[in-house]
Protein backbone atom coordinates (compact mmCIF):
# COMPACT_ATOMS: atom_id res chain seq x y z
CA UNK A 1 0.00 0.00 0.00
CA UNK A 2 0.97 3.35 -0.91
CA UNK A 3 1.57 5.81 1.57
CA UNK A 4 1.61 9.72 1.33
CA UNK A 5 2.94 12.04 3.48
CA UNK A 6 3.40 15.62 4.00
CA UNK A 7 5.95 16.74 5.72
CA UNK A 8 8.40 18.50 3.61
CA UNK A 9 11.60 17.16 4.28
CA UNK A 10 9.97 13.76 3.59
CA UNK A 11 8.17 14.68 0.70
CA UNK A 12 11.93 16.32 -0.53
CA UNK A 13 13.22 12.77 -0.35
CA UNK A 14 10.31 11.19 -2.30
CA UNK A 15 10.17 13.41 -4.99
CA UNK A 16 14.06 12.00 -5.82
CA UNK A 17 12.11 8.79 -5.97
CA UNK A 18 9.36 9.59 -8.06
CA UNK A 19 7.02 11.04 -5.71
CA UNK A 20 3.61 11.00 -7.48
CA UNK A 21 2.38 14.01 -6.66
CA UNK A 22 5.38 17.00 -7.23
CA UNK A 23 8.44 17.39 -9.43
CA UNK A 24 11.91 17.37 -7.99
CA UNK A 25 11.37 21.33 -7.59
CA UNK A 26 8.64 20.57 -5.29
CA UNK A 27 6.19 21.67 -8.01
CA UNK A 28 2.58 19.52 -8.21
CA UNK A 29 2.80 17.78 -11.46
CA UNK A 30 -0.85 15.91 -11.60
CA UNK A 31 -3.21 18.53 -13.40
CA UNK A 32 -5.76 19.12 -10.90
CA UNK A 33 -3.41 18.90 -7.99
CA UNK A 34 -1.65 21.95 -10.22
CA UNK A 35 -4.66 24.13 -10.27
CA UNK A 36 -6.36 23.48 -6.70
CA UNK A 37 -3.32 22.26 -4.72
CA UNK A 38 -3.24 21.31 -1.05
CA UNK A 39 -7.60 21.13 -0.39
CA UNK A 40 -7.84 19.31 -3.81
CA UNK A 41 -5.13 16.94 -2.51
CA UNK A 42 -6.30 16.13 1.06
CA UNK A 43 -10.20 16.07 -0.30
CA UNK A 44 -9.25 13.40 -2.60
CA UNK A 45 -7.09 11.40 -0.09
CA UNK A 46 -9.65 11.51 2.36
CA UNK A 47 -12.83 10.28 -0.24
CA UNK A 48 -10.89 7.81 -1.72
CA UNK A 49 -10.05 5.97 1.61
CA UNK A 50 -14.34 6.54 3.16
CA UNK A 51 -15.25 4.84 -0.19
CA UNK A 52 -13.10 2.05 -0.37
CA UNK A 53 -14.79 1.81 3.76
CA UNK A 54 -18.76 2.21 2.11
CA UNK A 55 -18.11 -0.28 -0.76
CA UNK A 56 -16.66 -2.79 2.45
CA UNK A 57 -19.50 -2.12 4.73
CA UNK A 58 -22.00 -1.99 1.19
CA UNK A 59 -20.64 -5.49 0.41
CA UNK A 60 -21.40 -6.31 4.24
CA UNK A 61 -25.08 -5.12 4.43
CA UNK A 62 -25.79 -6.39 0.92
CA UNK A 63 -25.34 -10.29 2.38
CA UNK A 64 -27.28 -9.77 5.69
CA UNK A 65 -30.86 -10.52 5.82
CA UNK A 66 -33.75 -7.38 4.85
CA UNK A 67 -35.02 -5.31 7.90
CA UNK A 68 -32.68 -7.52 10.44
CA UNK A 69 -31.09 -5.41 13.24
CA UNK A 70 -27.56 -6.25 12.04
CA UNK A 71 -28.62 -5.14 8.72
CA UNK A 72 -29.76 -2.10 10.09
CA UNK A 73 -27.06 -1.42 11.84
CA UNK A 74 -24.60 -1.69 9.18
CA UNK A 75 -27.04 0.56 7.20
CA UNK A 76 -26.29 3.27 10.04
CA UNK A 77 -22.66 2.68 9.60
CA UNK A 78 -22.92 3.44 5.94
CA UNK A 79 -24.64 6.83 6.33
CA UNK A 80 -22.02 7.74 8.70
CA UNK A 81 -19.38 6.98 6.30
CA UNK A 82 -21.47 8.77 3.19
CA UNK A 83 -22.06 12.08 5.35
CA UNK A 84 -18.32 11.90 6.26
CA UNK A 85 -17.79 12.03 1.97
CA UNK A 86 -20.38 14.61 1.90
CA UNK A 87 -18.43 16.75 4.28
CA UNK A 88 -15.12 16.12 2.14
CA UNK A 89 -16.93 17.91 -0.51
CA UNK A 90 -18.43 20.68 1.06
CA UNK A 91 -14.84 21.46 2.85
CA UNK A 92 -13.31 21.98 -1.02
CA UNK A 93 -16.54 23.47 -2.14
CA UNK A 94 -15.98 26.38 1.14
CA UNK A 95 -12.09 26.44 0.15
CA UNK A 96 -12.86 27.41 -3.71
CA UNK A 97 -15.35 30.10 -2.43
CA UNK A 98 -18.19 27.70 -4.58
CA UNK A 99 -21.34 26.55 -3.81
CA UNK A 100 -22.07 22.88 -3.66
CA UNK A 101 -25.51 23.03 -4.67
CA UNK A 102 -25.05 24.56 -7.76
CA UNK A 103 -23.28 21.26 -8.92
CA UNK A 104 -25.71 18.68 -7.66
CA UNK A 105 -28.70 20.58 -9.48
CA UNK A 106 -26.11 20.79 -13.14
CA UNK A 107 -25.85 16.81 -12.50
CA UNK A 108 -29.11 16.21 -11.32
CA UNK A 109 -30.88 17.66 -14.57
CA UNK A 110 -28.56 15.27 -16.44
CA UNK A 111 -29.65 12.37 -14.74
CA UNK A 112 -33.19 13.23 -15.20
CA UNK A 113 -32.73 13.01 -19.10
CA UNK A 114 -31.09 14.99 -22.09
CA UNK A 115 -33.28 14.62 -24.98
CA UNK A 116 -32.64 12.53 -28.05
CA UNK A 117 -29.97 12.83 -30.83
CA UNK A 118 -29.73 12.90 -34.25
CA UNK A 119 -28.13 10.87 -36.94
CA UNK A 120 -25.14 11.99 -36.31
CA UNK A 121 -25.05 11.72 -32.75
CA UNK A 122 -25.86 15.04 -31.58
CA UNK A 123 -28.30 16.35 -29.02
CA UNK A 124 -31.46 18.04 -31.18
CA UNK A 125 -31.73 20.45 -27.94
CA UNK A 126 -28.24 21.54 -26.15
CA UNK A 127 -28.40 19.62 -22.72
CA UNK A 128 -27.94 22.32 -20.15
CA UNK A 129 -24.91 20.79 -18.29
CA UNK A 130 -23.35 21.29 -21.80
CA UNK A 131 -23.97 25.14 -20.95
CA UNK A 132 -22.47 25.40 -17.54
CA UNK A 133 -19.68 22.70 -18.12
CA UNK A 134 -17.16 25.18 -17.65
CA UNK A 135 -18.24 26.77 -14.99
CA UNK A 136 -15.98 27.22 -11.77
CA UNK A 137 -18.08 24.71 -10.10
CA UNK A 138 -18.18 22.11 -12.48
CA UNK A 139 -14.35 22.68 -13.15
CA UNK A 140 -14.17 21.69 -9.60
CA UNK A 141 -16.18 18.82 -9.42
CA UNK A 142 -14.93 17.25 -12.58
CA UNK A 143 -11.33 17.84 -11.27
CA UNK A 144 -12.09 16.47 -7.62
CA UNK A 145 -13.69 13.30 -8.93
CA UNK A 146 -10.72 12.28 -10.99
CA UNK A 147 -8.78 13.36 -8.57
CA UNK A 148 -10.24 10.06 -6.00
CA UNK A 149 -9.50 8.05 -9.09
CA UNK A 150 -5.94 9.45 -9.32
CA UNK A 151 -5.87 8.63 -5.51
CA UNK A 152 -7.00 4.87 -6.19
CA UNK A 153 -4.32 4.28 -8.82
CA UNK A 154 -7.13 4.40 -11.51
CA UNK A 155 -5.84 6.06 -14.81
CA UNK A 156 -8.05 4.29 -17.13
CA UNK A 157 -12.01 3.16 -17.23
CA UNK A 158 -13.53 0.36 -18.82
CA UNK A 159 -16.64 1.47 -19.77
CA UNK A 160 -20.03 0.01 -21.77
CA UNK A 161 -23.12 1.80 -23.69
CA UNK A 162 -26.34 0.27 -25.21
CA UNK A 163 -27.96 1.42 -28.03
CA UNK A 164 -30.08 0.63 -30.63
CA UNK A 165 -27.96 2.75 -33.28
CA UNK A 166 -25.02 2.43 -35.63
CA UNK A 167 -23.61 5.98 -34.78
CA UNK A 168 -21.88 6.59 -31.01
CA UNK A 169 -22.89 9.71 -29.63
CA UNK A 170 -20.38 12.98 -29.52
CA UNK A 171 -19.60 15.04 -27.00
CA UNK A 172 -21.35 14.85 -23.05
CA UNK A 173 -22.48 11.64 -22.80
CA UNK A 174 -23.36 8.66 -20.32
CA UNK A 175 -21.70 5.06 -20.08
CA UNK A 176 -21.66 2.55 -17.65
CA UNK A 177 -19.18 0.24 -16.04
CA UNK A 178 -21.39 -2.19 -16.26
CA UNK A 179 -22.19 -4.36 -19.39
CA UNK A 180 -25.38 -6.12 -17.70
CA UNK A 181 -26.74 -2.89 -17.44
CA UNK A 182 -25.73 -1.52 -20.77
CA UNK A 183 -27.31 -3.88 -22.41
CA UNK A 184 -30.83 -3.02 -21.01
CA UNK A 185 -30.64 0.34 -22.92
CA UNK A 186 -30.40 -1.02 -26.44
CA UNK A 187 -29.65 -4.56 -28.33
CA UNK A 188 -26.20 -3.21 -29.26
CA UNK A 189 -23.52 -3.17 -26.29
CA UNK A 190 -20.29 -0.85 -27.21
CA UNK A 191 -17.19 -1.14 -24.72
CA UNK A 192 -13.91 1.05 -24.47
CA UNK A 193 -11.12 2.22 -22.63
CA UNK A 194 -11.24 5.62 -21.93
CA UNK A 195 -9.08 7.96 -19.65
CA UNK A 196 -9.74 9.16 -16.73
CA UNK A 197 -9.26 12.77 -17.74
CA UNK A 198 -12.52 12.12 -20.08
CA UNK A 199 -14.63 12.03 -16.83
CA UNK A 200 -17.10 14.01 -16.20
CA UNK A 201 -19.23 12.43 -13.08
CA UNK A 202 -19.00 9.02 -11.51
CA UNK A 203 -22.04 7.19 -9.69
CA UNK A 204 -19.68 5.30 -7.78
CA UNK A 205 -18.24 9.46 -6.37
CA UNK A 206 -20.85 11.32 -6.67
CA UNK A 207 -23.90 11.62 -9.17
CA UNK A 208 -27.19 12.12 -7.74
CA UNK A 209 -30.35 10.56 -9.39
CA UNK A 210 -33.38 7.76 -8.88
CA UNK A 211 -30.96 5.40 -10.59
CA UNK A 212 -27.45 4.43 -10.18
CA UNK A 213 -27.15 2.74 -13.35
CA UNK A 214 -23.29 2.77 -12.66
CA UNK A 215 -23.41 5.41 -14.52
CA UNK A 216 -20.53 7.46 -16.04
CA UNK A 217 -20.50 10.76 -17.34
CA UNK A 218 -17.99 11.23 -20.22
CA UNK A 219 -16.53 14.47 -22.58
CA UNK A 220 -15.49 12.50 -25.73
Amino acid sequence: MKRYVTNALVDEANAIKGNPYRSKDGKYTFGPYKTYGEPLKIAAKNSSTLLKVQQKLQDQADNMFWGSPEKLDKERELQIVKDKISRERKRLYESQGLEQSKTHQYLSDWTDGVGPRNSNGEYMIEPSLKKVIDTPEMKLERAFQQSVLHEQGVKELQVYRGQNSDKLPKGLQSWTTSKAVASTFGNKVYGKTVPVSKMVANNEIFLPGQYSESEIILDI
